[in-house]
């Protein structure tokens, strides 16, 4: 109601609004966003909490209130970060209540593997035919039509893309670990024109479907039986690398095409097992509800020896948006 997000808009207007939770929230009137850090993190913004958004989902009209957006693996401390929100939020409308009634406007689902370049790999998403590649800061894929279809998939060099970050934060303490060893970020963005996730609440997040399968993943370098010739192999390859490797399956025949997608079919990496990445998403989920604590949701990976997924990390860099 109106007159609730007037309520949340003179809090955050007050005089001593920054007094009062400059240690929880840096505040920018102009813009009226609220960014949460948590102490023990010494990276980027984990949360925003804003009173009357625009939103592209909902056309260029205002949310009916608010919208709370933050990164759940970056969130050391859920119970912190629900105290800010409740001391925000006007009563009746904190964080339970956001929790139980807020619509879910875009969510992304990330998993990182370590220990694989991203140039080693070949991915095809469904039917997909949109993509599109960027080599600006490592190697980067896009799949799908982000604003029809409601899903993209990102795939990326991660470790590249913490160092371009690195390089444009102002300050240290917004700088983030690189890691030593290569790390891929499989990503699925959904929004509200995804199959199965308009409107979905919060506390229907349980339904959610995994989204991973449909990915084809395969390894550049696994050996033929013989039955593609060489040259269309490596033709492939080159054409796969600056136009993905949709684009470029459209350019040979049917005959070759066939073949080239048995191979990469037999090129699956052994550790491409999305329906046991997906056993860590209702951990997620449990931990949003106070369920479950921080320390048995996401763990982070010291250097691996060998190609190794690393846990589960739905949205461990992106953000979750709740109405």
């Amino acid at each position: 109601p109106d007159q609730y997000q007037n309520q949340l808009l003179e809090v955050m207007y007050a005089d001593d609004f920054n007094s009062m939770y400059q240690k929880a929230f840096s505040f920018s009137v102009t813009r009226k966003w609220l960014p949460y850090a948590p102490s023990a993190v010494v990276s980027t913004t984990t949360a925003r909490l804003q009173a009357g958004p625009k939103s592209s989902v909902y056309g260029s009209a205002k949310m009916k209130f608010g919208r709370l957006t933050f990164t759940p693996s970056k969130v050391t401390d859920i119970a912190e970060l629900r105290a800010k929100v409740n001391q925000v939020m006007p009563v009746g409308f904190g964080w339970d209540h956001i929790m139980a009634t807020g619509i879910v406007t875009r969510m992304d689902l990330a998993i990182d593997i370590a220990n694989v370049q991203m140039d080693d790999l070949l991915f095809v998403h469904g039917k997909t035919q949109i993509t599109e590649v960027n080599t600006k800061s490592g190697r980067t894929e896009y799949l799908g039509g982000k604003y029809k279809s409601g899903k993209l998939v990102a795939l990326y060099d991660k470790a590249a893309q913490i160092k371009a970050n690195n390089a444009k934060a102002v300050f240290s303490k917004n700088k983030e670990p690189v890691p030593d060893f290569p790390v891929t970020r499989l990503e699925i963005r959904l929004d509200q024109n995804a199959y199965g996730f308009k409107n979905m609440l919060v506390s229907q997040l349980f339904q959610l479907k995994n989204p991973f399968p449909n990915l084809m993943v395969a390894s550049i370098h696994h050996q033929d039986n013989g039955s593609l010739e060489a040259w269309v192999w490596e033709t492939f390859l080159r054409l796969a690398r600056y136009e993905g490797a949709h684009a470029a399956l459209t350019a040979f025949p049917p005959p070759h095409r066939s073949k080239i997608v048995a191979r990469m079919r037999s090129a699956r990496p052994a550790w491409w097992l999305p329906d046991h990445f997906w056993l860590g998403y209702p951990s997620l989920v449990e931990w949003l509800q106070g369920k479950k604590s921080a320390s048995k949701l996401l763990t982070k990976t010291s250097k691996p020896t060998q190609s190794t997924a690393i846990q589960p990390n739905p949205t461990h860099s992106n953000q979750e948006h709740a109405q």
